[in-house]
């Protein structure tokens, strides 16, 4: 996740790649698990080489050679440039753990770019689901931002899943209990207001 007064670097529309492979998600998303929302797109396909955080990397195109920010849509995990939040780190390291270095088939929805430039993809890696294995095991929830929300349905249920067996985030610790604050008595005087000696019984 990107705070949103944190912009990144951007691709304008003019830089966006043009030329795509001419697959089509039919022959790329067969047994993939949760795929079969994605929308019947062209295929791009590149190479990670960056894991930005959970749900941003950055991939070098084959159809260009050229390097673009992807964030995934449909889903948003926990903070780790700008703050980080509880369960950001291993939402990042899991995201390493399943994309780089390797090759993504990536796929767009409806919108080719969020405002900060970044490509808005689905993203298949080694057979897998990016997107939607990481809502699956609870390293993300469902973020929906239309009009790319052809996933959202999916990642919905999936996210229940994870909820209810009480994956990742979902078993965040329970928020710690102000601490009293406590106030010295003073004084003299009888009843609630005599001074304490700190000895015997009062200690």
């Amino acid at each position: 996740a990107i705070a949103t007064d944190t912009p990144q670097p951007t691709v304008t529309m003019a830089d966006t790649p043009t030329h795509i492979v001419s697959s089509t998600p039919t022959s790329i998303l067969k047994s993939v698990t949760g795929a079969d929302c994605i929308p019947n797109h062209p295929v791009q396909t590149g190479k990670v080489v960056d894991v930005v955080d959970g749900d941003t990397i950055k991939v070098q195109m084959d159809q260009d050679g050229r390097t673009y920010t992807i964030r995934y849509i449909g889903m948003d995990t926990p903070e780790y440039t700008s703050q980080v939040e509880y369960f950001g780190s291993e939402a990042a390291v899991e995201n390493v753990r399943l994309v780089m270095g390797k090759t993504a088939s990536l796929i767009k929805d409806v919108s080719e770019t969020d405002r900060y430039g970044r490509l808005l993809r689905y993203v298949i890696v080694d057979g897998i689901f990016v997107n939607y294995e990481l809502v699956a095991r609870g390293f993300a929830n469902t973020a929906s931002f239309p009009p790319d929300i052809a996933c959202i349905p999916a990642f919905q249920g999936a996210e229940q899943k994870a909820k209810t067996a009480a994956l990742g985030l979902w078993n965040a610790p329970p928020a710690a209990t102000p601490i009293p604050t406590v106030v010295p008595v003073t004084g003299g005087g009888g009843g609630g207001n005599a001074p304490c000696t700190c000895n015997g019984p009062d200690l």
